[in-house]
């Protein structure tokens, strides 16, 4: 409820004993904070609008075909929303209304860039040829228990560095039991799916030969040696191989009737499908690549 506006007697009684009924009268009645402004601030918390001199204050500290790993201060972030609302705290009101309005602003801003209420703010950056080789690269991060940490923003800063911030939910009451470090602890990055193609393998740089690893096409035993796993020979076991033949002195021209030849007496009985037969399902399942991916696991001092 609203309170009542302020008397000509009552502001002249506040005047001479000091006391200040016109700014509890302002900040009672002031007007909802404006979302366009609550989205802004928002921005702030991943970052955005934060020069990157700020946030790497050195080359050395993000050379080259590098990556660095983070988490974000909430003192720091404090600070950032702080530096924002003081552009128009002027007046002793004007502060009074701050204080009034910032844990509720503040709160509304996480929410909507995260999702959460409370949270905590950590990512990587990294700086590499990758970045504007393969712009449609997956990055994915994980907590120390495994669960996906919802992103915040991925960005590509310049030609060759990628920003990347993820939130984590803090635990409401980390009085009870252990509660789960929500840090980034495990960062995934993956080729994009249209990188999926054939390919025969070259073990040494320039190699005048080619090979081509074998997979399993059977699948009598799925959860310890499914279809489309490689299969292993030797002692130690090694990826089993065969040869890749190419047309006359050509190396970019297989001899592809030659290849398949070569896989089908290649696979072991016992990892070629129960009828025997291999057709050009079976010659794309051995032929084709994966995408590539990696997976950075982040260690953390048990102080931290």
């Amino acid at each position: 409820m609203s309170s009542p506006s302020p008397t000509l007697s009552s502001v002249l009684s506040a005047i001479a004993n000091g006391t200040d009924h016109i700014s509890n009268y302002t900040i009672q009645n002031s007007p909802t904070f404006p979302n366009d402004c609550t989205t802004w601030l928002s921005g702030l918390l991943s970052l955005k609008g934060v020069p990157f001199n700020y946030l790497i204050a050195d080359e050395k500290m993000l050379p080259k075909e590098s990556i660095r790993f983070f988490q974000v201060d909430d003192l720091w972030l404090d600070a950032l929303l702080q530096g924002a609302f003081s552009i128009g705290r002027i007046t002793e009101l004007d502060k009074k209304l701050d204080e009034h309005n910032y844990l509720s602003v503040r709160e509304d801003a996480v929410t909507q860039e995260t999702g959460y209420k409370e949270n905590v703010f950590s990512g990587f950056l990294m700086r590499s040829q990758l970045v504007q080789s393969y712009p449609t690269m997956v990055y994915k991060a994980y907590d120390s228990a495994g669960k996906e940490l919802s992103k915040v923003r991925l960005e590509k800063i310049s030609d060759s560095v990628i920003l990347g911030i993820f939130a984590g939910e803090k635990p409401q009451n980390p009085q009870v039991g252990t509660p789960v470090d929500q840090r980034i602890a495990k960062l995934y990055i993956q080729e994009p799916q249209e990188g999926l193609h054939f390919g025969i393998d070259a073990w040494n740089e320039g190699a005048s030969s080619y090979t081509r690893t074998l997979k399993n096409l059977s699948g009598a035993h799925p959860n310890t040696d499914p279809a489309g796993s490689t299969i292993k020979t030797g002692t130690p076991a090694t990826d089993l191989t065969v040869p890749v033949s190419f047309r006359g002195n050509s190396k970019t021209v297989i001899q592809i009737d030659a290849l398949a030849k070569a896989m089908q007496s290649g696979i072991p009985t016992a990892n070629q499908r129960s009828d025997g037969k291999f057709t050009a399902a079976e010659f794309a399942l051995e032929m084709v690549e994966q995408t590539e991916n990696y997976t950075f696991e982040i260690t953390k001092p048990s102080n931290s």
